[in-house]
């Protein structure tokens, strides 16, 4: 599949597209198919791990194998889930933080910690919570015009 991936830390030209392979959902975990992604600051502070915690977390001189790629928030459809997920199916909509499995600006993405299915939000940038995935309201469209969102 087709990711953003980085390799050193810096401004966003640094930043590239690449072929990774499609990650496979484990026993607990749901693979989505990603329609929409978001940056958010974690985005900005891992690429360019300006501060010491981020270095920390990453890799000191460069980021670790496991941590080149970025994106936490999306929103996709389910494609496929593991063995002891019951919470969602094949087929759901689904948005939410991938917290520490930072894939959101790839193909597809899998994430590990649900919420129940009769915890349904409407999509307002508060519901999105550190590592939940949720169902999406209703039956929407998913559309690729950029949405921007900012407070002050």
């Amino acid at each position: 599949m087709k990711a953003i991936t980085f390799t050193r830390y810096g401004s966003p030209d640094l930043l590239q597209l690449e072929e990774i392979p499609t990650p496979t959902p484990k026993e607990d975990e749901v693979s989505v198919k990603v329609r929409a992604s978001s940056i958010n600051s974690w985005d900005w502070e891992f690429q360019s791990s300006e501060t010491l915690p981020s270095r920390l977390l990453l890799g000191f001189f460069k980021p670790r194998k496991a941590k080149r790629k970025l994106g936490c928030n999306v929103s996709g459809v389910v494609e496929s889930i593991g063995q002891s997920v019951s919470r969602f199916k094949v087929g759901d909509e689904v948005f939410g933080d991938l917290w520490d499995n930072f894939e959101g600006f790839a193909e597809s993405a899998c994430c590990c910690w649900f919420t129940p299915a009769s915890q349904r939000h409407q999509y307002q940038s508060e519901h999105v919570h550190f590592g939940f995935l949720h169902f999406s309201p209703e039956k929407r469209s998913f559309d690729p015009r950029p949405i921007v969102h900012a407070t002050d």
